[in-house]
């Protein structure tokens, strides 16, 4: 067991005071422990390896506190050995620079290797992949770590870049997603490849935090197990349990309103791909023995999926569906209130919605596992959030 318990969970603790949402330092979280296990870990499936390198982007409005999410859990890892972070690749040649300039020698049971792992950190993720469009495609695939990775540079020849290791955690609002992943791509490339964490804002406001003495010993030992993790190496197993379990889900998919959108679907022929990253990082959480166990991976589906729930707002308006922004305005209206009538929706956003939608708007919403309703004594219809969770308590 970590000095701090089971990671992620005394990671919460740490952030709680911080206004930023629980999703945001959750999966932060996620990519920092991601950053510590580099190319040194993986997990055999046959024909290749999977490495827990993620692609793990905040979307959010101004002001929701992505960047600070961001800043506390990359501030943990300053310091340690062999963690490289690149926050200013705004161009396809500087993401090639600072990838081959982290290249160092280790060695794994008395073998040595090379490799180039970096975690880029980009708050203002529009502005990384506007300046250079070439950086979507690089990116992609880039997702799919190479033994050997060879640039191609214009005029001045090839040269290869040995174990390459790309994990990425930026921020983005609504409006510069939509226009940095245009309809045509939602479904496929870049955005199946990664796991977008979505808040409407901060979770509470704290006009002046201030660290508790108990909070700043536990930042230490947060930091001291990030230490720890940084000295992974080698193969991740599956426990017998855990290989049971995934060949159920895996073998068995449960269907849902979300899996048939086509704009999902590139993500949900990836699903297990993610699912098995993640699952490493919460092994990681908890020792060294680089053993996933069946709890493992079930929290890393548990927080899978209450990101999904999520995720149709990244995109918004942004799909192929007539309906698509009429979802949405009902969504945030549902996220607002306790409870809401029908009524009271059309008369807050009647200018905007078709009402001969509205039904079908609530079926769609419902068919999601995203509202409950209720009929009060009158028989008055109301229709209420169905908050899903996002962070386990624990990790048995």
């Amino acid at each position: 067991m970590r000095k701090a318990g089971f990671w992620l969970e005394s990671y919460m603790k740490y952030t709680q005071q911080s206004e930023a949402p629980d999703n945001y330092h959750l999966w932060t979280g996620v990519s920092v422990i991601a950053s510590c296990l580099r190319r040194k870990a993986w997990l055999n499936w046959g024909f290749f390896d999977i490495y827990p390198n993620m692609y793990i982007i905040l979307i959010g409005p101004p002001g929701a506190r992505k960047n600070t999410a961001i800043s506390i859990g990359v501030a943990l890892t300053d310091g340690i050995k062999g963690i490289f972070t690149g926050s200013d690749c705004t161009t396809g040649p500087a993401l090639i620079e600072a990838i081959k300039e982290c290249e160092i020698e280790d060695t794994i049971d008395g073998k040595s290797f090379r490799h180039s792992s970096i975690t880029i950190v980009s708050k203002e993720f529009v502005n990384f992949i506007t300046v250079d469009k070439d950086l979507i495609t690089w990116l992609t695939d880039l997702f799919d770590t190479h033994a050997v990775w060879t640039y191609r540079t214009k005029g001045k020849g090839t040269y290869p870049i040995k174990g390459v290791w790309l994990n990425l955690i930026g921020g983005i609002t609504p409006t510069g997603f939509s226009k940095v992943v245009p309809d045509e791509v939602i479904g496929e490339g870049f955005p199946s490849r990664v796991v977008f964490v979505v808040a409407d804002g901060p979770r509470h406001l704290k006009a002046r935090p201030q660290l508790t003495l108990a909070e700043r010993q536990l930042r230490l030992d947060l930091v001291e197990d990030l230490h720890t993790i940084s000295q992974i190496k080698g193969e991740f197993n599956l426990a017998p349990d855990a290989t049971e379990w995934y060949t159920n889900w895996y073998e068995n998919p449960i269907e849902d309103a979300l899996r048939s959108d086509k704009r999902f679907s590139g993500y949900f022929a990836r699903k297990h791909i993610h699912l098995l990253k993640t699952a490493m990082v919460v092994s990681a959480c908890t020792d060294d023995s680089r053993i996933v166990s069946q709890p493992h991976i079930e929290y890393a589906l548990t927080i899978l999926e209450a990101t999904e729930a999520k995720m149709i707002e990244a995109f918004g308006a942004t799909g192929r569906s007539i309906m698509s922004s009429d979802i949405d305005d009902v969504i945030k209206l549902l996220k607002k209130y306790k409870r809401i009538s029908k009524d009271q929706i059309l008369s807050q956003i009647w200018r905007d919605i078709n009402p001969m939608h509205i039904d079908h708007v609530f079926n769609m919403i419902k068919e999601m596992d995203l509202l409950t309703v209720e009929v009060d004594v009158n028989e008055k219809v109301w229709y209420k959030w169905k908050e899903k969770p996002e962070t386990p308590t624990k990790v048995s």
